[in-house]
């Protein structure tokens, strides 16, 4: 797994933390290898002794789930 950070701010006792990764994985009993690309964002809070803990984090990946690429004509919202 690779983190590349994009950006990170801190005020107080918050910080947010933006980055992309990419994941290979193989399964343990064989199979298809994968890779996954994508986003996130960790919220860290720091804690009374000084050290800092993520409170709060999503991730998104860059990739289509399966099943679900659509292929038809954009169309006005109604």
């Amino acid at each position: 797994m690779t983190f590349i950070p994009q950006e990170i701010q801190i005020g107080g006792d918050w910080a947010i933390d933006r980055f992309t990764y990419s994941m290979d994985t193989t399964p343990v009993g064989g199979g298809t290898s994968s890779n996954d690309k994508g986003k996130c964002i960790w919220i860290w809070r720091r804690q009374r002794d000084g050290s800092w803990k993520v409170a709060r984090a999503i991730w998104n990946s860059d990739n289509p789930v399966p099943g679900t690429v659509w292929s038809g004509t954009p169309r006005a919202a109604s």
